[in-house]
This record gives structure tokens, sequence and C-alpha cells, in this order.
């Protein structure tokens, strides 16, 4: 681990800008002065050359079951190197002891497969092709699920001719009688929608526990290497499984749909191979962030920081912390590409090893802030009692971990520049703005 600015923290430094913190104050440095009352200013000592050191470690999986959006697709980040998503999910019957009646006088003209969109893409907005298999093991709606399981799949169920799509994420589709909210519509073999109607009236239609024992789900994928990863809905009423079908005695054209909706078993598969990116290696051994430092979601990477003089401060006797800004600058060469997340979250490690929410993120984003600033390219934490509990030994250590807001519904990323990226001073370092009083 490399140590950054290596700058001695010493009592006369903060005592001799104690006189002109006052008249240099920048605003940044009063938020979350939340602890002292405002008669106690002119007390007030400052800091921003505190050491930080910095690490860029990869994510442990996350639970991506049950969520509310599900993702698949892949693309190609020349930074990150290459994303991959699909998502697996059961089907449910709109009813019990579904029967078709009469199947001589039933004939299957289409099976249609529609997801809709969420309205988020990332990567390239290219075609794609899809792979819709059938889930060769049962998943459970109680059970839980991560960002690396891996599903046994059947065969394949997507009709070939349908499976290269365009994906245009805001056009309606206009079919007869009702216009479509914006969805990827996948034609499915016949044959998967035969099977369905073939048992009609049996043990396997009478309710959704035979029914998943019959058909145990699907998978979702894109076998394109390098387009985007697209949020879909699954929980839209537009997002199903249709059986178009007629009956030849009473010319009636008719439809029957398998839902997607909250009860079913659902979740979202991440990989990320970073073996031809600037994080070669991660998997193995942690980065060192001089310069820079990478937060991706979906179980992907995270920083870690850790303030090795902080406890420092303890040789100044009742000592209390006013204001503890941290500035995270991003790096920018390739924002109009890959969109920053739009904020993250600040997360400390427990005795148990188990990551746990630090004081300041407990109280909300009005409080710890962490949005992403584009006006000043930054995110932007007030940790104020986090510093203040390292110093009093209410917390257990003083390791730090950035991490997205929406791991298991995102794969965005971002580059934060490092405490070393710059020549020292430079607004664009990352740095800790310290406020304490004595």
């Amino acid at each position: 681990m490399h140590i950054l600015r290596k700058r001695p923290l010493l009592a006369a430094l903060f005592f001799a800008l104690t006189l002109a913190f006052a008249a240099c104050e920048k605003p940044e440095q009063r938020i979350g002065l939340d602890v002292q009352p405002e008669d106690d200013i002119l007390n007030l000592m400052y800091t921003d050359t505190f050491t930080i050191a910095a690490l860029t470690v990869k994510e442990d999986s996350i639970k991506t079951d049950e969520l509310s959006l599900s993702l698949a697709g892949n693309y190609i980040d020349p930074a990150l190197g290459t994303v991959q998503t699909s998502f697996s999910t059961h089907l449910r019957l709109p009813t019990n002891n579904v029967d078709f009646g009469n199947l001589a006088d039933i004939a299957l003209d289409s099976v249609v497969l529609s997801l809709a969109y969420e309205g988020t893409i990332y990567g390239n907005l290219n075609d794609q092709t899809w792979s819709v298999k059938e889930l060769g093991e049962i998943i459970y709606v109680d059970s839980s699920y991560y960002s690396n399981r891996d599903v046994i799949l059947g065969g394949e169920l997507i009709d070939m001719a349908s499976a290269t799509q365009e994906i245009n994420l805001e056009d309606w589709i206009q079919q007869e009688p009702d216009s479509l909210v914006p969805q990827l519509r996948l034609k499915l073999q016949n044959s998967f929608g035969e099977r369905i109607l073939a048992a009609s009236g049996t043990g396997d239609l009478a309710n959704n526990d035979a029914f998943i024992q019959f058909i145990k789900g699907l998978n979702i994928s894109s076998s394109t290497t390098d387009a985007g990863v697209i949020r879909f809905d699954v929980l839209s009423t537009a997002s199903k499984v249709t059986l178009y079908y007629r009956n030849t005695v009473l010319e009636d054209t008719l439809q029957f749909a398998l839902n997607i909706n909250a009860d079913c078993a659902r979740f979202t598969r991440f990989n990320m191979d970073y073996s031809s990116g600037q994080l070669a290696g991660i998997e193995n051994n942690p980065l060192n962030g001089d310069l820079l430092n990478y937060i991706q979601a979906g179980g992907g990477v995270k920083t870690k920081l850790v303030f090795p003089g902080l406890l420092e401060l303890n040789n100044f006797e009742q000592r209390t912390i006013n204001n503890a800004v941290l500035l995270l600058p991003i790096e920018t060469a390739d924002i109009s590409s890959f969109e920053p997340q739009s904020s993250l979250f600040a997360l400390t490690v427990n005795s148990d090893g188990e990551s746990s929410a630090i004081p300041d993120q407990l109280l909300g984003p009005t409080h710890i802030d962490g949005i992403y600033d584009e006006d000043n390219q930054w995110y932007r934490f007030n940790i104020t009692r986090y510093v203040q509990a390292i110093l009093n030994g209410d917390q257990e250590n003083n390791e730090l971990y950035l991490v997205s807001n929406s791991s298991g519904v995102s794969v965005r990323r971002v580059i934060l520049t490092g405490p070393n990226a710059f020549p020292e001073g430079d607004d664009k370092n990352m740095r800790l703005l310290l406020t304490f009083s004595n």
C-alpha cells in the first residue's frame, strides 16, 4: 500500500491557520458544521492535507434476486473490460386450473416474449441478437441468488428469425387495438407454446406450484459482444409471454398470457472480465489508487480509503470534529460515453467482516450527500460523524468503502482521481477537508 501526501500533521500548522480560517474559508468547508455551535467559529482549525491511502478492490458478489429491474446485454468498456449480463425468471399462470377446451379446435399462431424497457441502456445502442433458454433447474422465491450465480439451462426457445432486434427505448409499438409501451418483443418457437396447450386441463396447469415444476422459467441473454446492457421493467404488465391462438370452429382469435410479476423468483447474473482493461489482475490483488480509483455497479469493483494519520488528532485535548468533507473529483475523459453513477454510498466493515453503513450514511442523502455534482464533476461526502466516532473509539476501523448506490440494477461505473493524481494542492485531487475545534 502506498501512502500519499506525507506531510506531517503539526499542531503549529493548525494554530497558524486558526487566525486566517474565517477569512479564507471555502464554501465546502462549512458543509456538515453541525456538531459545534456557530459562536465557536473562532476556535476552529482547518486542514486539507490529511494522508489518504486509496485502493481499488474487487467487490464481493451482491444479492440480485427479486429486484425491481432486470438486466440483459453486453458491452466492451475500453477502460475496464467486458461486461456481460443476463437474467432468469419464473413465469406464472394468470389463474388456476387452466383449460383451453377441445384442443382439436385450437390452432397456435405464435408465442411472444415481451419485456418492457425501463428506458436506460449502458454502452452502445446497437442491434442485439438474443437468446431465450428454458431453465434446467427450479429457482425459488424464498432463496437468495447472487450476481455470480450460474444457472442450469435447457434448450434454446427463440425463433431465430426474430432473434436479432433493433433497440428502441422510446417508441411505442403500434398494434391493434392498442399501442404497446416501448418493449423488446421476441418470437419464441411454437413448440414451446404447443407444450403448454397440450397440458390443458392437466395437473401441470392446476396452479403455479405445479406449473413451475412443468416450466421452470426462462433465461434471457444476448450473444452480441459489444452492444449495450439494457434495463427491463419485468414487473410491468407488458412483461410476459403471450400465446396467440385461434379457435378454428368459433373463428375466435384468442391470447393467453404467462405473467412475470412480483411473485416470480428472478435474479440477474453479472460477469465482468477485467483482463483486457486497466484493472487487469484485480481479482487477485487490489490496485494502487494514487492516481485513479474505480467504482462499478453489478458486483464489479469498489474504492477503499484509509486515513492513517487520523488518530493523531487525539493529541489535542477535548478536540471535536466540526466538519469532515471528503471530495472525490472524477476522471472526465470518457464521461460522454459512460455517464457516472448518480450517487455513491459510503460503507465500512464491522468486526464480523460484514459491510455496514457509516453513521453519516444512516442519516440519508440530505446529510451525507454522495450525489454526483455535474457542475463540479465530483462527489462530496459529509463524514463528520464517522470521523468523530473513530477518534472517540466508537468506530471499529477507519476503512471506508465507496460503492454504487444501485449495484443490483446497474452496471454504471465511475473513475475517481486519486489523492496524488495532480500536483499537491490541486483541486482535482481526492482530499479530506477537516475542520475541528480544540
